[in-house]
């Protein structure tokens, strides 16, 4: 089963998170969330089921997005927190960090297909989540045509005029938001 990207922050039917986004307004760019280590399911990798846990980290950590732009968070079977401790407490569980990135990068190729239609794209990751859309920078946006959709602090910058500490490459962070 490959993980979907999932769309919040819309109001086509779907969550409209943010009480900001009205319907009929359309942000200019998306938004494309990977949320931090936070399954409680048990076993060393989490199913694709979201539980309240991940419907909660969604809602308080991007959820604010969604005012400024289309905001995809897919699910995807990351290494849980139940696993973490056990590893913490000498145990070896059986964990697979591939599967993960290979459900996000699925993710990415059906946001890719289905839903960007050439708009700018900001990547959004926290723990678990920042790891593994640095791989995904590495592997499937530095020097390939996705990299022409990402949108950094360096590039508002460049179009306002400003001089700024922002990004230079895809692979640095900044925290500045559009």
């Amino acid at each position: 089963m490959h993980a979907k990207s999932r769309r919040h922050g819309d109001c086509g039917g779907r969550h409209a998170h943010d009480r900001t986004l009205r319907c009929g307004e359309t942000p200019r760019f998306d938004c494309f969330y990977v949320y931090p280590t936070i399954s409680n399911d048990p076993g060393g990798n989490s199913d694709l089921m979201p539980g309240p846990e991940e419907r909660r980290v969604v809602q308080l950590q991007a959820a604010r997005f969604g005012a400024k732009c289309r905001l995809f968070a897919p699910m995807y079977r990351q290494v849980t927190l139940t696993a973490l401790r056990s590893m913490i407490g000498g145990a070896t569980p059986a964990i697979d960090r591939d599967l993960a990135y290979r459900d996000v990068k699925a993710a990415w190729d059906d946001y890719l297909a289905h839903d960007n239609k050439g708009r700018g794209v900001v990547l959004i990751g926290h723990s678990q989540g920042s790891m593994i859309l640095t791989q995904l920078l590495k592997r499937e946006i530095e020097g390939k045509p996705a990299a022409d959709r990402m949108i950094s602090d360096a590039d508002r910058q460049q179009r306002s005029g400003s001089r700024g500490q922002g990004c230079r490459r895809a692979l640095q962070q900044h925290s500045a938001v559009p």
